[in-house]
């Protein structure tokens, strides 16, 4: 059985549009293009991990429950 996951990196103001200047790096300063508001690339992707971890306890937890 294989399963699908869906990361969502979104700016409070709903937009999933980002840019930045240069090579995405922890550091990196990202800004959305709706709105301008900034956040570092490596926060992010730690955003990102968490909800990875969720979706795949999860699916353990689910598969456990059968």
């Amino acid at each position: 059985m294989s399963n699908s996951y869906t990361v969502k990196i979104a700016c409070s103001c709903g937009s999933e549009q980002f840019s930045s200047n240069g090579e995405r790096e922890a550091d990196t300063v990202m800004t959305c293009v709706k709105c301008g508001a900034t956040g570092k690339y490596g926060d992010m992707m730690e955003q990102a991990k968490k909800q990875i971890t969720q979706q795949y306890a999860d699916a353990i937890g689910k598969m456990f429950k059968k």
